[in-house]
């Protein structure tokens, strides 16, 4: 058996894929790995890998910078252009072309998400807002049913949550949060993320990408904002009427690049320099502001075993720095070829925490873990610890 001295590894069996040559997407609403080549859509479920892959060869052949299928399965969306998206019916392989508002006057496509609801089908995002598309009852046309302007620099989307943050401001500064309900759009407050440096000093640069992760913690609204250049984590609740700052996480070294997964109501933080991982709670912040077990590194694949072998997992030190981390706990690796799945181990956990009293507080909160509370509780007893 694989022996795992990391509390965050990645699962075996990973999806594979041919990287010779071709276009690698991943479709976040329906955890979908599309790979494209020669004009054929490889299509690989991440969540049911009973699931063969599919292949789709109908389509016009075109240029493609994303696509994502939509999450009734009914259709699938095909950005070709920085101003034009294509929309195909996979019932009947007919095609809809939709160009973006102000095409030929330097407005360009950030991107676009399905959101399915009442309201629309289809948000496309662009430097100069945001466009709301409604497909036909008969599917035969794009209807744009709100435009909402304003200069967007980027975006990023949950899709387990229906929630996106949208980037504003002449110098980057300013973050919109919107919700995608049934039958609305619900907006939130603007906020200003805190960019000054711990001397007070304003933070040179803009607002990233990549250091924003929209998700849910424990049913609550959260953004999560990696500020690498103060070494935090800084977790912002979101609500209707109020954006507020749910907790602050000392990060406690240094990294010019964090990546943040999220399992189980857990913030996994990765240090991509050193490929040390640590497990965070925000529910144990009014206790701790530490880590709940001691900084592991982030293990790597799990080695090939011969019967009754035992070995260590291998630490991912010699791959941390070729790999993207996709939300909220997949990583893809285009040099092999692979896309994994990262997973929790609870019983290292248990095995590297010294603080038992947060660890307890901590695993009541998961799932299944009524047997490592009492033997945590056991192991407290027999060292006759307070």
């Amino acid at each position: 058996m694989a022996l795992f001295h990391s509390h965050c590894h990645l699962q075996p069996n990973p999806v594979t894929f041919d990287n010779e040559h071709t276009q690698i997407f991943f479709d976040g609403g329906n955890e979908y790995l599309v790979v494209y080549k020669d004009a054929v859509f490889t299509v690989s479920s991440l969540q049911d890998r009973t699931i063969p892959p599919q292949t789709l060869d109908f389509v016009r052949k075109d240029a493609v910078l994303e696509v994502r299928f939509s999450l009734d399965k009914r259709h699938i969306c095909i950005q070709r252009s920085h101003t034009d998206i294509d929309v195909v019916n996979l019932q009947d392989g007919s095609e809809l072309n939709y160009s973006c508002k102000g095409k030929g006057s330097g407005i360009m496509v950030h991107g676009f998400v399905w959101v399915n609801n009442a309201m629309c089908d289809l948000a496309v995002v662009t430097n100069g807002g945001l466009e709301l598309l409604k497909l036909s009852p008969k599917l035969d046309a794009l209807k744009m049913v709100k435009h909402d302007k304003r200069p967007v620099h980027w975006f990023v989307y949950s899709y387990p949550n229906k929630l996106m943050l949208l980037c504003s401001g002449k110098d980057y500064s300013c973050i919109q949060s919107m919700q995608f309900m049934p039958d609305k759009v619900l907006k939130m407050p603007d906020f200003d993320p805190e960019v000054s440096s711990k001397s007070g000093a304003k933070k040179e640069g803009r607002l990233e990408k990549s250091s924003f992760i929209p998700c849910k913690l424990y049913d609550k609204l959260c953004c999560v904002y990696v500020f690498a250049a103060r070494q935090e984590l800084i977790v912002y609740q979101l609500g209707k009427d109020a954006i507020g700052k749910l907790c602050t996480i000392n990060l406690f070294s240094a990294c010019d690049h964090y990546a943040v997964s999220v399992m189980d109501n857990l913030l996994a933080v990765h240090n991509t320099d050193s490929g040390i991982s640590m497990i965070f709670d925000v529910w144990l912040q009014q206790w701790t502001s530490h880590p709940i077990a001691a900084p592991l590194p982030l293990g790597g694949p799990p080695p090939k075993l011969e019967e009754g072998e035992a070995r260590d997992v291998e630490p991912a030190e010699n791959f941390v720095q070729e790999w993207e981390f996709e939300h909220p706990h997949y990583i893809l690796d285009r040099k092999s070829g692979k896309m994994w799945s990262l997973e929790l181990n609870l019983e290292v956990l248990c095995a590297s925490s010294s603080d038992k009293v947060n660890l307890v507080r901590c695993l009541l909160k998961r799932r299944d873990a009524k047997e490592l509370v009492l033997g945590v509780l056991r192991g407290c007893v027999r060292e006759r610890e307070p």
